[in-house]
């Protein structure tokens, strides 16, 4: 196939974290492999996997979506492609270079690992209607969030709280160990900075009062994924 019809849940030109919470879209077209155009569409995610069957399309690219959404992108056999994050301009380029089956590798690569859906948030409690913690390696605690089915478990990180140094690259291992793929705090030293980027963890920064806002504001987009440690050590 050649042509391709491809819906992206977006945020800021990047693709947004959650399909169903996405209130922009952009619609790509190619055609003979090369692009021919795109529209920009203000949907509600959770009503846009039910319109999908009437703009033509033969994917939809994304990051998380929840299984009722993707069953009825699916119902409608149109390609759902998860796992899928960075910049628009990229994953565009890649599709026009007709590297979509590449798409579909990283959709398999992502799925064998299974953890794309946790996120580990610093708190300073062990609930979601806690407060975050603006540290990281010295936090008093993890919420480890699993996005699909809403439920969390509390990480005790008090025996690094109090840690004269290397504080961030152990709280770093513990979270690569929870098997989590996202961090959302608000201030992130380098060593633990590197450590995270060398595991593939993401790390957003954030500065909402409480955990389940913070939440709600990974699943809108509305976190920027930081790419360099913010503050220096001892954080």
């Amino acid at each position: 196939m050649n042509n391709f019809n491809v819906l992206i849940p977006i945020h800021e030109n990047r693709i947004s974290p959650f399909l169903d919470t996405s209130r922009e879209f952009v619609l790509l077209c190619f055609r003979e492999s090369s692009y021919a155009g795109r529209i920009y569409l203000n949907l509600y995610g959770e009503t846009a996997s039910l319109l999908t069957g009437t703009l033509n399309l033969t994917h939809v690219v994304c990051d998380e979506l929840s299984s009722a959404a993707e069953d009825a992108i699916r119902e409608q056999s149109i390609t759902v492609i998860k796992n899928c994050r960075g910049a628009l301009e990229t994953v565009a380029e890649r599709i026009g270079n007709g590297e979509i089956e590449s798409l579909n590798k990283m959709q398999q690569d992502n799925d064998q690992r299974g953890d794309r859906m946790k996120v580990a948030i610093t708190t300073q409690g062990q609930t979601i209607d806690a407060g975050t913690d603006p540290r990281f390696g010295r936090a008093a605690g993890f919420i480890i969030y699993d996005l699909e089915t809403d439920e969390f478990v509390y990480k005790d990180n008090s025996v690094n709280l109090e840690s004269a140094q290397g504080a961030g690259i152990q709280t770093a291992k513990n979270i690569i160990d929870s098997g989590a793929q996202t961090v959302i705090t608000g201030n992130v030293g380098p060593k633990a900075f590197t450590t995270l980027q060398a595991a593939g963890v993401e790390i957003f920064l954030c500065s909402e009062p409480t955990v389940k806002e913070a939440i709600a504001a990974y699943k809108k987009g509305a976190l920027a994924n930081t790419e360099s440690a913010n503050v220096e050590g001892h954080w």
